[in-house]
């Protein structure tokens, strides 16, 4: 009673396949309550998958409020552990890579990743800290891990604990380049333990050589000074558990978590001048409906706005929009004209400036698919907007 017990599990990434995925994470909580294990963590996604095609996750995505998830808590009613697992979750009309929590049978939360390689996923934006047994936890997912912000925010909040569900799985060129350095040079997890002062957890899958993907497994533990306490074996189906005792996470070095408030307001405010986003919109109207996509991630996550984005290094505002309509829309146009130049300021952070064009003579291109989802809107009964569309259409 004196000690908090933690596990990760490390194993093969089950794909399309919810039965066996269940019955493995069942296997692995029956091991980690035979050792009184507190708190148990399995890789991200690692109950549908980890999908490089977007409709493969919608198809194995489930929604937290209803069948077959309700079932899955009842299966998990008689364990005393307490469960992160890794899934696709669908929320109405957005997918999320989140690790939900579970403890005997309820779902005590969720967290969404921030971060994402892949961006038919929406953006998370919240961080929940969870308690068991007095002890404070968050959860980052994988790409998370290195950035100092989600980290930081939850350190912040009291986390003791972080777990971070991992899918490593990379394309073989990049892993026979890289492998011997990553092995030698886990830095972000040594910085996000060591900065927080918080024990790190990491998931990892395995994904063996198939001649085009390839995950050898990174799984870990990691104490507050950033010193690696446990690691698995690489291509190892491990379940690595470790005890901490109390009198050791009660003890926090405050000073490390919250540093020197003025330099922090530094910080703050030397990461706000770099948020200036200047971008070339395409405002297209036919048949009194409005064309509009919509935004994956970034402030106006889940909003609709006009098709384009940034400008880049080089572009003028019209090759920028070109080349945004036929990346998002898979379109091109014939014609375009300057409507309006916008400016919007986001809750003190991001400044926006755009250039919105009126475009004509929209076209879809051959064998070229969109990477954005579009739809469009009858001008009376249009969706949640983005401040452009909206500062544009009053």
């Amino acid at each position: 009673m004196d000690q908090f017990i933690v596990a990760t599990y490390q194993g093969p990434l089950i794909e399309n396949s919810l039965q066996v995925a269940l019955d493995k994470v069942e296997e692995t909580l029956c091991k980690a309550q035979d050792q009184a294990v507190d708190l148990l963590c399995m890789p991200e996604c690692f109950l549908q998958g980890y999908f490089e095609k977007e409709d493969e996750a919608w198809n194995s995505a489930l929604d937290l409020q209803q069948e077959p998830f309700l079932g899955i808590l009842e299966r998990f009613k008689p364990y005393k552990t307490t469960l992160i697992l890794g899934l696709n979750e669908k929320r109405q009309d957005r997918l999320y890579n989140s690790a939900v929590v579970i403890e005997e049978g309820r779902l005590v939360g969720k967290y969404s990743k921030a971060h994402l390689e892949l961006d038919y996923y929406s953006q998370g934006m919240e961080f929940p800290l969870f308690e068991r047994r007095g002890i404070k936890y968050g959860i980052i997912i994988c790409l998370d891990s290195t950035y100092l912000e989600p980290a930081r925010i939850l350190a912040l909040k009291g986390a003791q604990i972080l777990f971070c569900p991992m899918c490593n799985r990379t394309n073989l060129a990049y892993y026979r380049e890289n492998h011997p350095k990553l092995m030698r040079q886990k830095s972000h997890f040594i910085a996000r333990a060591f900065e927080n002062h918080v024990w790190l957890v990491t998931s990892d899958c395995i994904w063996p050589d198939d001649g085009t993907r390839v995950c050898a497994g990174y799984s870990a533990i990691y104490n507050p000074e950033g010193e690696e306490v446990v690691k698995a074996d690489f291509f190892s189906e491990t379940l690595l558990v470790t005890k901490i005792p109390f009198t050791v996470l009660e003890k926090r070095k405050s000073k490390r978590i919250y540093g020197d408030p003025a330099i922090a307001k530094k910080l703050v405010e030397v990461m706000q001048k770099e948020k200036t986003h200047v971008g070339a919109y395409a405002y297209i109207e036919e048949g009194n409906k409005l064309l509009l996509t919509k935004k994956k991630k970034g402030p106006y996550c889940g909003l609709w706005d006009f098709p384009g984005s940034k400008i880049e290094f080089g572009e003028t505002p019209q090759e920028a929009l070109r080349r945004e309509c036929k990346e998002e829309l898979g379109m091109e146009f014939e014609s375009l004209k300057l409507l309006d130049t916008l400016s919007y300021t986001h809750e003190e952070w991001f400044h926006h400036m755009g250039m919105i064009y009126s475009v004509k003579g929209i076209r879809p291109l051959e064998n070229l698919l969109p990477e954005e989802e579009f739809s469009w809107f009858p001008l009376s009964n249009l969706p949640e907007l983005t401040p452009f569309v909206k500062i544009l259409i009053k």
